[in-house]
């Protein structure tokens, strides 16, 4: 990758004045790129990289003398409009509040592994959901469900889920048969380590829409950091399972955690993961330092480290047919806030809590006062609706750390959770290491973006 000096906004980059024929997009952005600039324009997703007089011409769109055909490209893309024509960014995007149709339950603390890293420390409780509280929850959004015609229902949690797979069959099962009443279509997704019985794997192939599978690449690494709960491998376990799968044709989206250990490795896993024959899609994420990983000494590569990796890993995904990403939006879907985690999410804990965040199940965890939102009480859900309010206020434009930051709308801030957790503040996001890497992959997929575009490269 090459070194980049980020220069965002040098100049005031928007002409107010009523007697201008044009106005430059409210939300637009000069990078220096080696001898050139890209000037990118993130609501509207477009991208071109020009030269130093290019960028002086339309920094004086309106006092000098810009050729017609630049003229005309700048039009295009919206970087620039007719004057009284651009509206502020809040107005592009439509982020209103959305029936809640999607429920993630975690059945269960338990758990068969004792990974490394475990941001729940799994397995050092053991809490079962019950079948009254599941239905109590999935009953509370029934009703949004019945009027959109759809309902998603999701098993997670900082437990292994399939360890309380008893609930998960009879949740399956009323879901199925409230749907088929209600003229409501179903959806189902799960989030595993992959290890359990053939029984169990076969019904989840049949009866799980979506299976998401945590593991970290072959097998002296997943035994690393992924282990048995005795200590033992993991890795034949879950092989066994993944050759269930892929003998009913049950494809597969696999997470894994970046380590230290692991970081020069991102692309060996990716050719691991290809071969296993029904994994197209991965998301690769940096272990963050918290939970199990502060007593076992387990470190996060360094952002720089990691984003080399990383990026050298998604081209070789990509000349390969695989798709890898990470947690930072698609350039040209912006976002205003990082994830459902603001006040959109609908997690129920295996005590009855609701929260907004996976990684924030438990009344002793400091950042729940802003988190956990709700419980069941008295056979109904009780929504503080106060703190959901609050929750939706973490957007993009109250940050003030992010305003200059071309990424903004990729990262929108980056995980609330983790900053909440390194700053006691989830509005402060300083000192966050991961801003590194959301920009560098930004970068990334900018420079790819003109690399693809036919006639793309220089304006």
């Amino acid at each position: 990758m090459n070194k980049t000096a980020v220069k965002d906004n040098p100049e005031p980059a928007q002409v107010r004045d009523q007697k201008d024929k044009y106005v430059l997009d409210n939300e637009l952005f000069f990078i220096k790129d080696g001898s050139s600039y890209m000037i990118y324009s993130p609501l509207k997703g477009a991208i071109v990289r020009v030269n130093s007089a290019a960028l002086r011409a339309l920094k004086n769109i309106n006092s000098g003398h810009p050729g017609k055909k630049f003229l005309n490209r700048m039009l295009s893309l919206g970087i620039i409009g007719p004057a009284g024509s651009q509206k502020d960014a809040v107005t592009v995007i439509d982020e209103k509040p959305r029936p809640q149709t999607s429920i993630t339950l975690f059945p269960t603390t338990r758990c068969n592994l004792r990974c490394s890293y475990c941001f729940a420390s799994g397995g050092d409780r053991s809490v079962d959901m019950s079948y009254e509280t599941a239905v109590i929850a999935i009953s509370h959004i029934l009703e949004d469900c019945k009027r959109m015609k759809r309902i998603r229902l999701s098993f997670h949690g900082g437990g292994e889920p399939t360890m309380n797979m008893p609930l998960i069959r009879k949740v399956t099962r009323f879901v199925r048969m409230v749907s088929e009443s209600s003229g409501i279509n179903p959806s189902f997704s799960i989030c595993t380590n992959g290890v359990f019985s053939e029984d169990n794997a076969r019904w989840i192939a049949e009866n799980i829409n979506s299976v998401t599978l945590s593991m970290d690449g072959p097998r002296d690494l997943q035994d690393l950091q992924r282990p048995m709960r005795n200590g033992g491998s993991s890795f034949d376990n879950i092989m066994r399972t993944v050759s269930t799968f892929r003998e009913l044709n049950k494809k597969l989206n696999v997470r894994t955690t970046v380590t230290a250990n692991g970081v020069d490795r991102i692309k060996e896993s990716i050719l691991f993961f290809k071969n296993l024959g029904i994994v197209s899609t991965i998301q690769a994420e940096p272990v963050f330092e918290c939970g199990r990983c502060l007593k076992m000494s387990i470190c996060s590569p360094s952002p720089q480290v990691f984003l080399r990796n990383f990026l050298e890993a998604r081209s070789y995904a990509i000349s390969i047919g695989m798709n890898l990403h990470y947690s930072t939006g698609p350039l040209g879907e912006p976002k205003t806030y990082f994830c459902g985690a603001l006040g959109h999410n609908f997690f129920v804990t295996p005590e009855g809590l609701v929260t907004s965040c996976l990684e924030i199940a438990r009344l002793d965890d400091p950042r729940s006062a802003h988190f956990i939102y709700g419980r069941i009480r008295d056979g109904e859900v009780q929504i503080d609706t106060e703190k959901i309010a609050l929750l939706r206020k973490r957007t993009v434009f109250n940050l003030k750390q992010c305003q200059d930051c071309f990424a903004k709308f990729s990262c929108a801030g980056d995980c609330p959770a983790k900053i909440s957790y390194l700053n006691k503040d989830m509005y402060d996001t300083s000192n966050n290491s991961r801003c590194e890497i959301n920009k560098g992959v930004v970068l990334d997929e900018m420079r790819t973006m003109l690399r693809e575009r036919s006639g793309g490269e220089h304006e």
